[in-house]
């Protein structure tokens, strides 16, 4: 058994709660924008003065609409500012908040909101508002439906606030009442119930108090003063629900950092042109997708091989500098490196990123030793809706790439039951939930003796860096009786600019296949290169030769039980829609097997 820990730094208070941050900041610095609102194309922006208005005239319609302290009430929205404007204005009314992945089945909002007993639900817009009032009648706890986009009829002033009706009907509430039922809160209530992605079975109600939240708000501001802090920017494009996402999002108003927030469409360019945030928060696969759009904007200005040059060099400065320091010829190749690379990253950024945090999957460790050398390191972390957000992240000063990095102060990190010290991932802290919502079965089997057994399987090394190898309930049996976990193998055949996903499952052990989907970047580049006009993904021969020298790149890395022995290559890429993926882009494994069953069942055949 293997641990690793660091003590807390800071202790919340009992009498605490997350609202504060809004009154405080508003109080001692009215006049800093907080937050800038993307309205109609354009940034507009918001002082911390003008947001603590809003917060109060939203919580004030929440009171007057009837509702308790301890009410639940959810939000069914992409990432925008009235998700941050509601969630705060929630807490302030002495409410819980529910957060509703946006791309949720209605079969799905109809379980969550059931499940939590939600009396009010805040939509985005009527589409939403439809598959709400869709399943109502499955709701008896369910009274009020809000909206936040205007209906087809309605065109509000710009400067209106966001959710007039409910700003109106609160009119009437004296100030001093929101304020008391704000104080009434302390660090021990509970403040969200937070559904899991669900990647198995139905998702389960983790319950965060605001003391869980703060605690880690304040554990990454300590991780992150440079970046934390006014002055500073950030764009936030991952969906809210994912609580590592509200986290980064709740200690930027914490710190002050002016704020955007623009849903993750797959092409930002000019938001970030504008925006021109300091740092990002987002998933692997977007760092994945700014490396090859910089490389594939680099080759279209004939400056491919200096870009593959230049990386080369960034790459190796990283390795040195974890493996005792670079040389003085190193050193400066590297700046002309960055110079090479910086340009063509940036231009993808906004032009002034200077790092990005990133979690909800594993980074690979070439790509972060890339953005390390080319002067944008990507801090990755790890953590889960049941701790709350990170406990586990690599900062400026102690970076592991391949690595998830060191617990935040306050976790402790234990591996359980090591094999060839790989084993369960254990954690204990204060900002562990609590329990899972009415589950007490559940809550009783992930929190043995204060430790929350994650299901996750890990590695630390000798200076407590976690090292995440993949779920415990993906391994596979393989022919030689050995456990293998996946993730390790899909993870190398993803390293293909032409792979988007790969998700390798045994098929009637002990044979071990793959099912891979193809990167529509990376495709027009693999048949510009070719000079091929159009590709049949799923049948070109050439197409399926570079795939196979690349499953068999990643074979040599495993043993020859544990190797893929046939893949398939699919027409499409898998969906959120079809339940295929969750709001973090993670395969759900039980369900690809059941939707792409054929597809399984011809590799068996051959």
């Amino acid at each position: 058994m293997r641990e690793s820990g660091v003590p807390a730094t800071e202790v919340v208070a009992e009498q605490e709660s997350l609202a504060d941050m809004v009154w405080a900041n508003a109080e001692r610095f009215a006049d800093v924008i907080g937050f800038r609102r993307r309205v109609d194309g354009s940034w507009l922006d918001v002082t911390t003065r003008d947001f603590a208005a809003q917060v109060l005239a939203l919580a004030k319609g929440l009171v007057a609409a009837g509702l308790a302290p301890g009410d639940r009430v959810a939000l069914l929205s992409r990432v925008r500012y009235e998700w941050t404007l509601v969630d705060l204005a929630v807490w302030a009314a002495g409410c819980v908040a529910v957060a509703v992945p946006e791309t949720s089945s209605a079969e799905q909002v109809a379980w969550l909101l059931r499940d939590s007993g939600a009396r009010a639900v805040v939509v985005e817009d009527d589409e939403h508002r439809r598959v709400v009032e869709g399943v109502v009648d499955r709701l008896p706890e369910l009274t009020r439906v809000w909206r936040v986009d205007p209906g087809p009829d309605e065109v509000p002033a710009e400067s209106a606030p966001a959710l007039d009706e409910l700003v109106a009907l609160g009119a009437g509430v004296p100030d001093a009442e929101v304020h008391r039922r704000r104080l009434a809160v302390g660090s021990a209530d509970l403040a969200a119930v937070a559904y899991t992605a669900g990647t198995t079975g139905r998702p389960k109600g983790v319950e965060l108090t605001h003391r869980a939240l703060l605690t880690q708000v304040r554990a990454l501001v300590g991780a992150f003063p440079s970046l934390l802090r006014p002055g500073n920017s950030m764009l936030q494009s991952l969906s809210q629900a994912a609580v590592p996402a509200r986290v980064v999002t709740l200690a930027c108003v914490y710190t002050r950092t002016t704020l955007g927030h623009l849903p993750d469409s797959g092409d930002h360019a000019s938001d970030l042109a504008t925006f021109r945030p300091t740092f990002v928060a987002a998933t692997p696969r977007v760092f994945e997708r700014v490396r090859a759009t910089a490389r594939r904007r680099a080759a279209a200005h004939d400056r491919a091989g200096l870009f593959d040059l230049a990386e080369g060099v960034a790459v190796r400065y990283s390795v040195a500098l974890s493996t005792g320091g670079a040389s003085t010829a190193l050193r400066a190749r590297r700046l002309l490196a960055a110079r090479v690379l910086g340009r063509e990253l940036h231009a993808e950024l906004g032009g002034r990123c200077v790092a990005a945090l990133c979690h909800g999957g594993a980074l690979d460790a070439r790509l972060a030793h890339f953005f390390r050398g080319a002067g944008i390191p990507v801090h990755s972390g790890y953590g889960l809706t049941e701790s709350a957000g990170l406990v586990c992240v690599n900062t400026e000063s102690r970076f592991r790439a391949g690595t998830v990095g060191r617990p935040l102060p306050g976790v402790d990190v234990r591996i359980d039951e090591p094999v060839d010290g790989v084993g369960e991932v254990l954690l204990r802290g204060d900002a562990l939930f609590r329990g899972y919502w009415r589950d007490e079965a559940a809550t009783a089997e992930a929190l043995v003796d204060g430790w929350l057994h994650t299901g996750d399987l890990g590695s630390l090394d000798a200076d407590g860096y976690l090292r995440i190898s993949g779920r415990r309930r993906d391994a596979i049996t393989t022919a030689d009786g050995r456990a293998l976990v996946p993730s390790a193998l899909e993870d190398r055949v993803r390293r293909d600019s032409l792979v988007s996903h790969c998700v390798v499952l045994g098929d009637r052990p002990p044979h071990v296949v793959a099912l891979i989907t193809v990167a529509e970047a990376g495709l027009a580049d693999w048949a510009a290169r070719a000079g091929r006009a159009e590709v049949d993904v799923a049948t070109d021969p050439d197409l399926r030769a570079a795939l196979r020298r690349t499953v068999e790149a990643a074979n040599r890395t495993v043993s020859r039980a544990a190797s893929i022995t046939a893949f398939a290559v699919l027409a499409g890429d898998f969906t959120e829609a079809a339940g295929e993926l969750t709001p973090t882009g993670t395969p759900r494994r039980d369900v690809i097997a059941k939707t792409r069953a054929d597809d399984l069942a011809a590799l068996h055949r051959h």
